[in-house]
């Protein structure tokens, strides 16, 4: 009789539920309550695909950042992958031996990341749930709980078995050909681990692990990026700050994109990226507030956000290829929004983006060459243009850059087999040297291209302007221009001053205030040894091969316009000249003239 009795009062005391705590992909670096039963990580489709492409990472990397999660709270995870947070939620409940239809309670805590890209997790998590199961019990923020119940046991999966799960699920279209940051700028690849990088931070100074790494790939942007500095140890051990704060951005890159740390844990383990950090904080802030429709894309680029903007025809035509068009030195993506549209009602697909450094996308402080952003076209490219077919277009520095792009894209597709492939270049005014034919091979003949010289160290020692003067005169140039963006641009555009609106000159002067906006044009002083476009167009250095029409504004104030389409006349026996009554932004100046010329010339030779 007592024996019963105290069973029933046993039944009658409230018992604490288990509490399942769900992470999400970006949301890692979260604080975990230590009150959690079960740490898991919900991988699913839904959300994992856009995350991968939009992040611009791969399968590995994902596995890599659950095992830094791992290392971080001193726990198991259990991740699981599936195709919604529903079967994700079902196969959770059956590792845990846990009956949905029981009287068990249990309590699922989602932690949804701060920046979420293109809404990466599940739309509805409350709903998720009570579909699943009505009886458990859905909270959206954490409870403290007393005295925990021990924690339930679970099998977790092996590194390999989840890297190869998330493989199936991601696919092989949202991984990059192109290296990331953090891979080509290290004397090894070095290894994502928690304890890594929080002993970097602290001591400003990257150690390599002698086992489990591999030769990075070496690119134009690296081999540049090393002569710059002349200092082959500078990730070991930087020198100044500038140099600590540049080799610290290019090693976050991937955790910060990942997730694995927050700039605000950054900040407190290393006072010289607060500025860089905060900015971060801020542009998060912008990314999840901003509500305008067509406003453009955010993603990541070897985790800094970037922005494009895409423009669909009413009726796509699948036999057309799609555009990818360049901004110049100081533009953005929105420039070439009157060209995008004309284009779109003759059937092509265009993308638009920001550069790394201009126009909406991030800025940080790190040293911008041309070859970073051609390696960041080509990446954009692979990433979200969806045809078998491209064009790309570019005005100005835009130009320079789609000329190195096309032929870094095709060398890519053929070396690995897919992605799209770019048919043909247009030029708009472009920036690039330019050498009358015996000239350019007497150059090569004797000296060899641009290209071989970067990559194989024969470059004269590169002595660029001092800092100190490089960051007196980037303030006193945005200081002078911004009063002055109006006029200036009346001035580029000669022929059409109406079309220089109130919208392009404010995107231009807020752009001009955006954190990092002196670093980018600080880059100016001391741009590398640049390819000419005779060997950006050249087949046999490896150059682009393909068709290219040059829509040539006649009365660009900035150069002899009329030489300069004379010279690219030049340069091979099939490139196209068109000569349009125009300054130097002749896309935007007359759009409809310049779409009209491009659709004829795709139609007949791309």
């Amino acid at each position: 009789m007592i024996g019963q009795l105290i069973l029933a009062l046993l039944l009658l005391v409230p018992t604490s539920p288990l509490r399942v705590s769900v992470f999400t992909p970006s949301s890692y670096s979260q604080a975990l309550p230590t009150n959690c039963d079960v740490p898991v990580c919900f991988l699913p489709a839904s959300s994992v695909v856009p995350y991968a492409k939009h992040a611009g990472v791969d399968a590995d990397q994902i596995t890599q950042a659950v095992s830094c999660f791992e290392e971080k709270i001193e726990r198991r995870v259990l991740p699981i992958t599936g195709a919604t947070f529903s079967d994700c939620l079902s196969k959770c409940l059956g590792s845990l031996s846990v009956d949905p239809a029981g009287d068990e309670e249990i309590e699922i805590i989602v932690h949804n990341p701060t920046f979420d890209l293109a809404s990466y997790i599940w739309t509805d998590p409350s709903s998720s749930v009570s579909s699943s199961s009505p009886s458990i019990k859905f909270v959206s923020a954490f409870t403290n709980i007393v005295d925990p119940p021990s924690p339930r046991s679970f099998i977790a999966p092996t590194k390999e078995s989840l890297s190869t799960a998330l493989s199936t699920l991601i696919g092989s279209s949202s991984t990059s050909d192109s290296p990331g940051l953090s891979d080509t700028h290290f004397n090894t690849k070095i290894p994502l681990s928690y304890s890594s990088i929080i002993s970097t931070l602290k001591t400003s100074k990257i150690t390599h692990p002698t086992s489990t790494t591999e030769p990075p790939p070496i690119t134009l942007e690296s081999k540049a990026y090393h002569r710059t500095f002349q200092k082959p140890d500078l990730y070991i051990s930087p020198e100044t700050e500038s140099q600590t704060c540049e080799v610290l951005l290019r090693y976050l890159s991937l955790p910060l994109a990942l997730g694995v740390i927050s700039p605000s844990e950054v900040i407190e383990l290393n006072s010289v990226l607060k500025d860089d950090m905060e900015d971060r904080i801020r542009l998060e802030s912008r990314v999840n507030s901003e509500t305008k429709v067509n406003d453009g894309i955010w993603f990541l680029w070897n985790g800094f956000f970037a922005k494009y903007y895409e423009t669909s025809p009413e009726s796509p035509d699948p036999t057309k290829p799609a555009v990818v068009l360049c901004h110049g030195f100081g533009g953005s993506g929105r420039q070439m929004s009157s060209l995008a549209s004309e284009l779109s009602k003759l059937g092509h697909t265009c993308h638009a983006p920001d550069l790394i450094g201009f126009g909406r996308s991030h800025k940080p402080r790190i040293l911008y060459t041309q070859y970073l952003w051609s390696m960041y076209l080509s990446d954009f490219t692979r990433r979200f243009v969806e045809s078998d077919e491209i064009v790309l277009g570019g005005n100005s520095i835009g130009g320079y850059t789609v000329m190195a792009s096309a032929s870094e894209i095709n060398n890519a597709e053929t070396s690995s087999g897919g992605g799209g492939t770019v048919k043909g270049v247009a030029l708009f005014n472009s920036a690039g040297v330019l050498y009358p034919p015996s000239d350019y091979k007497t150059l090569i003949s004797t000296e060899g291209t641009i290209a071989s010289q970067t990559m194989n160290d024969r470059l004269p020692p590169f002595a660029p302007p001092p800092s100190f003067l490089l960051n007196l005169g980037s303030n006193v140039i945005l200081r002078g221009l911004r009063p002055r963006i109006r006029p200036i641009l009346e001035w580029l555009y000669p022929e059409r001053t109406s079309r220089v609106t109130d919208e392009l000159a404010k995107d231009i002067l807020n752009d001009s205030y955006d954190f990092g906006a002196s670093s980018v044009i600080i880059s100016g002083g001391k741009l590398p040894s640049p390819q000419s476009a005779n060997e950006l167009l050249d087949p046999e250095e490896d150059g682009f091969g393909g068709p290219v029409i040059v829509c040539q504004g006649t009365e660009d104030p900035l150069n002899d316009a009329k030489l300069r389409a004379d010279q690219f006349e030049q340069v091979r026996d099939d490139i196209e000249i068109r000569r349009i009554k125009a300054g130097h932004c002749v896309m935007d100046e007359k759009p409809a003239e310049v779409a009209e010329y491009m659709v004829e010339w795709m139609d007949a030779k791309c």
